[in-house]
């Protein structure tokens, strides 16, 4: 059922109007510093090339395995950085400005889709850039993290609209995005670990890796006190700004992570 104003208290309609107003000003800032960590990393350069491959296994008549490794192309990581930083100021002005109508609407039926069709993308390229900052190199692999992680973020536009209108909580949604959550990272820090070649790109390897894990965990702890309206996430306007001010960092503090100890 849609929300409307009319079916919420008096003191929660000022409330909600008076925070709508702070979501048009943090989307607009949170645009503004994309921008501008756009430029700023733009004008340190991209110079960091990483060869991309595939592996194909063949077996001779004896049954031995023997791997054959093709150079596929020459990246730079730091394009993988940019793109998901552009995304994501593109969509928060959009949000502040052509979409704000349908952008409030969202908010006021306790969902935001755009959130999660931006997300879809630009947490994709970024741990696309994680995992080839951990040493992965195979394609086949990275493209597999991509849409792994563009499911887990499209389940959770599911589990809003579902959920909107249940009187019960529908979790599934919920449980499948949190197994491709684990999925990725279980990926990235095995190799990490098992392997040299991202210490060999970067110093700090693994704190960049723990603190953007510990980073994206709280978007499903978000996720679930809106669903059980638990304190301030009882209101979604709150669950919003929860959800602006985490992309904000974990997005930016990545990009510093990458470009101050990768380039």
């Amino acid at each position: 059922m849609k929300l409307s104003d009319k079916h919420l208290p008096t003191t929660e309609i000022k409330l909600e109007l008076k925070q709508l107003k702070s979501l048009r000003s943090l989307n607009v800032l949170a645009a503004a510093f994309h921008l501008a960590l756009i430029f700023a990393l733009t004008q340190i350069g991209l110079d960091q090339q990483v060869t991309l491959q595939t592996y194909t296994t063949t077996f001779d008549n004896t049954g031995t395995a023997s791997v054959a490794v093709d150079d596929v192309a020459q990246i730079d990581i730091g394009h993988f950085v940019i793109g998901y930083l552009a995304i994501a100021a593109v969509a928060h002005v959009a949000s502040a400005t052509v979409l704000w109508r349908r952008y409030v609407n969202y908010i006021k039926q306790h969902r935001n889709p755009l959130r999660w069709v931006e997300y879809s993308v630009s947490c994709s390229l970024m741990l696309v850039a994680l995992a080839i900052s951990s040493g992965i190199a195979n394609v086949y692999v990275l493209v597999a993290i991509f849409f792994a992680s563009a499911v887990m973020n499209l389940t959770g536009l599911v589990f809003e609209n579902i959920n909107r209108h249940t009187g019960k909580t529908f979790w599934s949604p919920f449980v499948l995005g949190s197994v491709l959550f684990v999925m990725p990272w279980a990926i990235m820090l095995h190799h990490l670990q098992s392997s040299q070649a991202a210490q060999q790109l970067f110093d700090n390897a693994e704190i960049v890796h723990y603190v953007t894990i510990t980073l994206f965990s709280l978007f499903p702890i978000v996720m679930a006190l809106a669903a059980l309206r638990v304190g301030p996430w009882r209101s979604y306007v709150t669950t919003e700004l929860s959800y602006i001010t985490l992309s904000f960092v974990a997005k930016s503090a990545l990009a510093m992570f990458l470009y101050f100890n990768f380039f």
